[in-house]
């Protein structure tokens, strides 16, 4: 059997720790990246614009989010914010795994009396919870420029850096390049905390359960189903935030009037109430489908080619 570099107290190179981080976030995003694009597009279109409860049903809603997507941008459009996209993988699997494996080799939060069987993923997701805010924090700049990539059409294409410096220059300096930030720090980990305590119970229980160990193929998707699931709603008010403010604000959106009057609600709580009142609670949801489809890929391809990585390097 391989070694578990997830398990508490596991010794964990920091180099390689991020450079197996950092390959498990980018073969993630290769295989992950046209779904990406759907799911934000589902999340940054206002659910009044939606007319009939037959366009409501969420298969209509991405059947017709790829047909809008396509005509406006062809297949390139599938790919919009790759290039953010691909370095923000890079960037938050190294700094997520790395300081997950540093504070896992140095932090005991608990002893087994705690907890005979299970003290292992409560460590896990206080100290998961940890890495995921210090990954979201170092890489939340560049989150913002894959939101807005994705919003923009391809007509009116931009580029990296000159996006950069709008925000800058417009959007109040370093301030716009991290707006949003805090409630993304809430969304990140809590959902890096499921993540890496949900994986540790399944490997743990499976373990100790042999009659389960059919589970252990699934433990990945299973996990990152259910983190997706959990946190969406708080991910669905971020990605409004990311382009709220924007100065360009009609060229990523053609219902900038409705993003305007969120603006006056100032906070994350607030804007989140006003969703639910103007649009209807399932307008937080507006994507999960096809976040599910890309979580599950995703958390399975990041947590595999790390655990990989790690014992063959």
């Amino acid at each position: 059997m391989s070694k578990d570099a997830l398990r508490n107290g596991s010794e964990v190179d920091m180099m390689k720790s991020m450079i197996a981080g950092g390959m498990s976030g980018v073969v993630a995003r290769l295989f992950t990246a046209p779904l990406d694009v759907l799911k934000i597009s589902a999340q940054l279109k206002p659910r009044n614009k939606i007319i009939s409860i037959q366009e409501t049903h969420p298969l209509n809603t991405h059947k017709r989010a790829n047909i809008e997507i396509f005509k406006k941008d062809g297949i390139p459009g599938f790919f919009k914010g790759n290039v953010p996209g691909m370095v923000m993988y890079l960037l938050y699997g190294s700094v997520q795994f790395s300081t997950y494996s540093f504070l896992n080799s140095r932090l005991k939060l608990f002893d087994a009396s705690f907890s005979e069987k299970y003290y292992e993923s409560i460590n896990s997701m206080i100290i998961g919870g940890l890495s995921g805010v210090t990954a979201c924090v170092a890489t939340y700049p560049l989150d913002i420029l894959k939101t807005r990539f994705v919003a923009v059409a391809n007509k009116n294409k931009t580029n990296i850096f000159k996006e950069t410096i709008e925000i800058w220059k417009y959007e109040n300096g370093i301030r716009g390049l991290f707006k949003g930030c805090t409630a993304s720090i809430g969304t990140f980990g809590l959902s890096t905390a499921i993540m890496f305590s949900t994986y540790e119970a399944l490997r743990i229980y499976t373990e100790k359960n042999k009659e389960f160990k059919f589970i252990s193929p699934f433990i990945s998707a299973i996990t990152g189903v259910t983190a997706k699931t959990v946190t969406f709603p708080l991910d669905t008010v971020r990605r409004r935030l990311q382009i709220m403010q924007a100065k360009n604000l009609q060229k990523l959106t053609s219902e900038s009037e409705i993003f305007q009057a969120y603006k006056s609600k100032k906070t994350f709580f607030n804007i989140g109430k006003q969703i639910i009142r103007t649009e209807g609670l399932l307008a937080l949801y507006q994507g999960l489908p096809m976040a599910l489809v890309k979580s599950a890929p995703t958390t399975a391809i990041s947590l595999s080619v790390y655990q990989y990585i790690i014992n063959n390097l």
